[in-house]
């Protein structure tokens, strides 16, 4: 019970001693890598406000659920915000569905992949396209490619973002080779 409380409260944005007053909660999207942190920083917490509540001192309970919100965020931050995945169709099409959210929500394309991690994609998805595991990504910011956009395709990077609002193909992702697979150049997927 203890525990179920101070993770309501900890993701709170009303740090208040009645519960009927927690009105909104924040979701913090924390990546399995991250879970032992968070785990050992809420053993860490628990134990703390357990002592606290026994000798009745909330302003403390507060003030420590505050602090651990901080360094929850702070885990966050820190994490990796790439993983390694087999299945580049599958990467592509989950870069794709996060671009697709990120639109509807903002009304535009991000100029940077980074602007939707962690809010619309949990990391982004490293490739193994030209014998590495990688997640490069080449920005192209003019509409040059509009009439042909296989031109952009150079085999440099894993990704090819089309981030320019002027392009036709402005939000378009596509693995940035012309390398086949299933007798199809991998940008056509």
């Amino acid at each position: 019970m203890i525990l179920t409380l101070f993770l309501y409260i900890l993701f709170s944005n009303s740090y208040s001693t009645e519960i009927n007053s927690l009105n909104t909660t924040d979701y913090i999207r924390i990546s399995s890598q991250s879970y032992d942190s968070v785990y050992k920083i809420i053993d860490e917490i628990k134990s703390e406000i357990e002592n606290t509540i026994e000798e009745g001192k909330i302003s403390e309970i507060e003030n420590i659920l505050i602090f651990t919100k901080e360094k929850i965020k702070s885990v966050k931050t820190e994490q990796k915000t790439y993983y390694k995945e087999d299945n580049f169709q599958k990467a592509l099409l989950k870069l794709r569905k996060s671009l697709l959210s990120y639109f509807l929500k903002t009304n535009r394309y991000p100029n940077n992949i980074n602007e939707m991690v962690p809010d619309f994609l949990d990391m982004i998805p490293q490739i193994n396209i030209n014998g590495d595991y990688k997640a490069e990504i080449k920005y192209v910011r003019t509409n040059k490619y509009d009439k042909k956009y296989e031109n952009a395709i150079d085999n440099t990077t894993e990704y090819v973002y089309f981030s320019d609002p002027q392009s036709i193909y402005w939000g378009l992702i596509l693995i940035n080779s012309d390398k086949e697979f299933n007798n199809q150049p991998f940008y056509k997927y």
